[in-house]
């Protein structure tokens, strides 16, 4: 599943996920460090285990979060 900035969430991608599928999100699409990672958390926990959560990174300067 592509990661879509303001549009995947996670319970998109744990239905992806739970159908086989690989999924990424947006690090962007949170706001802050903290609500990504309870993200990532949620996503993990709803997906039993399952492999292919990726996290889509904007690397350049306009992403604040990279450094």
């Amino acid at each position: 599943m592509a990661p879509m900035f303001l549009v995947s969430n996670e319970e998109m991608l744990i239905a992806g996920m739970n159908m086989g599928i690989a999924a990424a999100v947006p690090a962007l699409n949170y706001r802050t460090d903290e609500l990504l990672r309870n993200a990532i958390k949620k996503i993990r926990e709803n997906t039993k285990g399952k492999k292919g959560l990726g996290i889509n990174l904007i690397c350049n300067k306009s992403n604040v979060k990279m450094p």
